[in-house]
């Protein structure tokens, strides 16, 4: 890794322990979501080498999440290349509004008053399984759907007037405030940096693009698919989500072709 791109990448992950599978399906997620997309085995231990991943640990990942079901591979010479499955592809798609949107694709929020305080679990999920309301209390929860549970009384949560910091602190752990916040200031810092870094090549820019995608996506995919306005005060998640954007328009996501040429 050349000196004056080691500080750009230490910004996003000093003091992290990130799992090297999940950084793959941030990879695959990112440089090849789409159908018949493809990267080279090379290419992709250059990607995950200046991440500071080593190749055996690399290795070890890819078996899982081909047999998780989210890769596959196939021969291409001397090497393998890898893609997404149609399973792998669609859990990316899925995620992927929350991950890229500019702004939260929810603006109204509801709160649910159960009478029984018991759920039931099919007024709760989605066909996919998927919680629908968040239950604060067993009696008390919040959703962006006022159908979800229809035997329950559902009250518009007020635009003009935050809820109550008690009822705020129980949207998400002091944990995920934490590292929101820590995830802002490196976002921010990355951002500042580039202001007066060399022109990237390719490998570069699919590493920082990587980054930046992992960083906020350990954030947001943790949370509950909520208006910021109802998590609690120390809450980061719409800057992070603006910096992101911010970072990713300044990190075009590079041709794969591109990428393989520069591979060795």
């Amino acid at each position: 890794m050349s000196a004056y791109f080691a500080p750009l990448v230490q910004i996003l992950t000093a003091g992290q322990t990130h799992r090297v599978w999940s950084v793959l399906i941030t990879v695959f997620g990112d440089l090849a979501q789409d159908p018949g997309q493809w990267i080279s085995g090379p290419t992709l231990n250059s990607i995950m080498t200046e991440i500071g991943i080593k190749p055996e640990a690399t290795r070890v990942a890819l078996h899982r999440l081909r047999k998780d079901g989210w890769i596959t591979s196939r021969r291409v010479g001397r090497h393998s290349d890898y893609g997404l499955t149609d399973q792998g592809r669609a859990r990316s798609v899925e995620a992927s509004p929350r991950i890229y949107g500019s702004t939260t694709a929810q603006s109204s929020c509801y709160l649910v008053v159960s009478e029984t305080g018991d759920p039931p679990p099919d007024a709760t999920t989605d066909k996919t399984g998927a919680q629908q309301v968040l239950w604060i209390t067993p009696a008390l929860g919040l959703t962006v759907d006022r159908t979800v549970a229809r035997d329950n009384l559902i009250l518009p949560v007020p635009q003009d007037r935050p809820l109550p910091d008690w009822l705020r602190n129980r949207v998400c752990s002091e944990h995920l405030v934490a590292a929101s916040v820590r995830t802002e200031a490196a976002l921010g810092d990355l951002r500042q940096a580039l202001d007066t870094a060399v022109e990237l090549n390719a490998l570069k820019i699919s590493v920082l693009r990587v980054l930046v995608v992992h960083s906020w996506r350990r954030i947001i995919l943790r949370a509950p698919d909520l208006p910021d306005d109802v998590f609690p005060a120390g809450w980061r998640g719409a800057e992070c989500r603006r910096i992101t954007a911010a970072l990713l328009a300044t990190l075009p996501r590079p041709d794969l072709a591109q990428l393989d040429a520069k591979a060795p």
